[in-house]
């Protein structure tokens, strides 16, 4: 059993075996057998639920019969003037945010146990490591992250992970086509034959494929003498161009535009604007000019949104029943990828997208989607042009790239341009309320400092945009991925 303390005196008896925890008696959030209640005893000083909880498994434990686990009397505060009771020692001080964080995981838990499983624990949590005051947090600092790959287990794989170069080892391994060779070949290569067949030196391939193997993007087979690589399955999934999953893309968009706007982050925060000016010498108020500062980076960036779609779209369109819904108009909808994922849930409607001559022309002439009749095409700037008349109008990852004005503006417009009874769908990844999380989406929002005007909102900063454009009816949905969404109506 461990013993895991929140900052209002929980406290958390787990037995680690029966969680399905790992060596050494971590906690692992993944799916993982049923929890008995009995097992997981749950109890804070004041909490809600701690009361109910604490009865239903006395009761439950008279009618089997089962004599009740010894349990650590709850610590008490002294009174003023007096010295604190013998019994067990006070909990050292922590930081604040490391009990607060450990007392809301003790919380969810509690709710977790009532469900009889820990898949209702918060995403964020990975695990909880007895002994302490837990660690609470995202998974490790990996480009690959975002793609839901688990923390490494082994300490010095974290390590490994945590390293700045970690996202250039796979940005170069892109580039160069590492992924797309191994997964062309028909049995495991050895570095001598990658870098032939690539042109590259064999020294820095042999030291790129061992980092790529280190970081589990790779495994390798000893025969004889020779180290032959091949994909795991992660890579084949989301590092490979055949992959209907693949993320290629946006990771060389990250690699040629985002990282280079993000060497010059302190700058960013001192100015409290984007760096366009400084890498790419382009005005800053002119934000897509230099992620479109060429034919070939404005079709990489639409081919690696495309991709994002691939993975989140169809559960960002499903999160509402949109099948009343008969004309839908995704404004900056790119390529029409998430367009496309629309029309795929509801035959019935009819889809546009809008957005500026240049990317329209782009997804004419570079994107093909047999079989999808019921998406078209209108060129136009949302800002300035008339908008088309729809039921419902799709705003997904576009206001994040705005001030508060500027999506003010354009949400008046489209609650003008909207049909009676229609409404406005916003895709978003969405901060806390207290903005203290999570990791990702304030990553995201200082992603917004060195690249846009914008940044990342709550719900209830949104809340306030749409209602001040006249929409009624605010309802958001969590999709358990990192875009959520919200639906007005108006």
């Amino acid at each position: 059993m461990s013993l895991v303390r929140g900052s209002h005196g929980e406290q958390v008896s787990v037995d680690c075996h029966t969680l399905g925890g790992v060596p050494g008696g971590t906690l692992r959030h993944s799916p993982c057998p049923p929890v008995e209640r009995s097992r997981l005893c749950l109890w804070a000083r004041g909490g809600p639920e701690s009361g109910t909880a604490r009865r239903q498994l006395t009761a439950r434990r008279k009618a089997r019969g089962t004599p009740a686990p010894h349990r650590a009397a709850p610590e008490r505060e002294a009174a003023p003037g007096r010295p604190p009771s013998s019994g067990p020692k006070a909990a050292p001080v922590r930081p604040a945010q490391g009990r607060a964080a450990v007392s809301a995981v003790a919380r969810r838990l509690s709710a977790a146990a009532g469900s009889g499983c820990l898949r209702a624990a918060p995403r964020c949590c990975r695990c909880l490591e007895p002994g302490g005051w837990g660690h609470v947090g995202g998974q490790a600092p990996r480009v690959l992250s975002a793609l839901g790959r688990p923390r490494p287990r082994n300490p010095e794989l974290r390590a490994v992970a945590s390293f700045p170069g970690c996202p250039e080892v796979v940005f170069a391994a892109c580039e160069l086509g590492v992924f797309d060779l191994l997964a062309e070949a028909p049995e495991p290569l050895s570095s001598a034959v990658v870098a032939e067949r690539l042109g590259t030196s064999p020294h820095g391939t042999e030291l790129l494929l061992d980092a790529c193997a280190s970081l589990e993007l790779l495994t390798v087979e000893t025969r004889g003498q020779r180290a032959l690589y091949q994909n795991t399955a992660l890579s084949r999934s989301f590092l490979t161009r055949s992959s209907p999953r693949s993320q290629q893309n946006m990771l060389l968009y990250l690699s040629r535009t985002t990282y280079l706007c993000w060497g010059h982050l302190a700058a960013a925060v001192r100015e409290g604007r984007n760096q366009y000016t400084e890498v790419f010498g382009v005005p800053s108020a002119e934000l897509f000019t230099a992620i479109y500062r060429s034919e070939a980076e404005r079709v990489r960036f639409m081919r690696g949104l495309q991709e994002v779609w691939s993975v989140h779209g169809a559960a960002v369109m499903g999160a509402f029943d949109l099948s009343p819904f008969r004309f839908i108009c995704d404004l900056g909808g790119g390529s029409g990828a998430l367009a496309r994922e629309c029309a795929a849930l509801y035959p019935e409607c009819r889809v546009v997208v809008f957005d500026t001559p240049d990317v329209v022309c782009a997804a004419r002439s570079h994107f093909s989607f047999p079989g999808a009749q019921q998406v078209s095409f209108q060129e136009g700037d949302f800002f300035k042009d008339p908008l088309p008349e729809a039921d419902l109008y799709v705003l997904a990852r576009v206001l994040h790239d705005w001030p508060d004005e500027k999506c003010s503006h354009l949400l008046a417009r489209v609650h003008h341009a909207c049909r009676p009874g229609g409404g406005v769908l916003v895709v978003e990844s969405l901060l806390a309320e207290d903005r203290r999380g999570p990791l990702t989406t304030q990553l995201y929002s200082l992603n917004m400092l060195v690249q846009t005007e914008g940044r990342e909102r709550t719900p209830g900063e949104y809340r306030a945009l749409v209602s001040a454009a006249g929409f009624q009816d605010f309802c958001l949905k969590k999709t358990g991925r990192i875009y959520d969404v919200i639906l007005a109506r108006k």
